[in-house]
């Protein structure tokens, strides 16, 4: 991901933060803290993933090293 994209940028426009929240169960202020900083907690990043489209490896850095460390091992 380039440093100036942010997860919230690639939310589809016609997703809302309430609109995430009510899918996830969540309240709106979670998913706005999530957004501002630039990362979904691991046990919500498959479910806001699947919602948005935006692969979890772009939501949180740990998804990334995994994929990084499958790859070293693989």
């Amino acid at each position: 991901m380039k440093k100036t994209e942010k997860i919230n940028d690639l939310i589809p426009n016609s997703l809302t933060q309430h609109c995430i929240a009510v899918k996830l169960g969540v309240r709106q202020q979670s998913v706005s803290e999530w957004l501002k900083n630039d990362s979904v907690p691991p046990k919500r990043a498959a479910e806001f993933s699947r919602i948005t489209g935006i692969p979890k490896s772009k939501l949180n850095p740990v998804f990334c090293e995994a994929n990084n460390a499958e790859v070293a091992h693989g």
